[in-house]
This record gives structure tokens, C-alpha cells and sequence, in this order.
């Protein structure tokens, strides 16, 4: 990984609604961080649909879950990484 972070891949899980699901939440219970980068923004690979922009990534800590970062994209090719940082 090559910025910080808070432990190197964790596993983070993503809610959110897909596009034409309503109401109705899905969870990728399963998506590991695989990179963390100086301004920010991670790359983390999971089962992004779409319509799940804006979906929570949450990481469970001892005192129960928190926002890590906010899903912005789903793309090919990891080396392009539009995204937005989140402060810290």
C-alpha cells in the first residue's frame, strides 16, 4: 500500500441501493482495500453495481462501524482511480 491506512487490506463492507432496486439495501459484505493512496482515496475491490455510487464502505472496530470511505466509481483499469479524498 502506498499511503496510510488504517491496517494494509482490510476487509470493508459496502451498503448501499443499486439502481432500479427501490428501496431496498444490498451489502458486499467482502470488499478488501487494496490500496490507499497520499491524497486520501482507496482503491478496494468489492461487487460494485450500477447506480451504488455514494454506497458506504464500513469498516467494524472494536467500537462498531465506521465510514471509511464513500464508493465515487467502479472502472477497469485501477491506474486512471478518479475519486474523491476523504478527510481524515
Amino acid at each position: 500500500m502506498t499511503g496510510a491506512s488504517p491496517c494494509p487490506g482490510p476487509i470493508v463492507d459496502q451498503a448501499g441501493a443499486s439502481r432500479g432496486t427501490g428501496d431496498t439495501l444490498s451489502a458486499d459484505r467482502a470488499c478488501r482495500i487494496t490500496d490507499a493512496f497520499e491524497d486520501a482515496s482507496i482503491l478496494a475491490r468489492g461487487d460494485t453495481a450500477p447506480g451504488e455510487r455514494g454506497a458506504a464502505l464500513l469498516l467494524r472496530t472494536g467500537g462498531g462501524w465506521r465510514v471509511v470511505a464513500v464508493d465515487s466509481r467502479a472502472f477497469a483499469d485501477p491506474v486512471a482511480r478518479p475519486g474523491v479524498p476523504i478527510p481524515k
